[in-house]
């Protein structure tokens, strides 16, 4: 698993976008660069930004639960984006 997350970051960095498979989401996004131009990607996959992910995922951000990622998704199929991720009764 570590060496997924590696060869992820490594291919992340070299092409600026990677395709990753979510097993909560029970698909693959694409995580890009957050300049990288969204015509560029692939278009069938629902992209996140790198700073999308920091909101939903940094390191001193509290864990989601699974229900919360799953409707912060369906909102990027709506052609929404993250700008900011609130947990109730955790602050932001």
């Amino acid at each position: 698993m570590k060496n997924d997350a590696l060869e992820i970051e490594k291919r992340f960095e070299s092409n600026g976008w990677v395709e990753v498979r979510s097993d909560v989401l029970g698909e693959t996004v694409v995580w890009h660069e957050d300049d990288y131009p969204a015509e560029l990607l692939p278009q069938e996959l629902i992209p996140y930004s790198d700073s999308e992910l920091e909101l939903m995922f940094g390191a001193d951000r509290p864990a989601l639960k699974p229900e919360t990622i799953q409707r912060l998704h369906h909102a990027k199929k709506l052609g929404m984006t993250v700008q900011q991720v609130y947990i109730e009764g955790q602050g932001r």
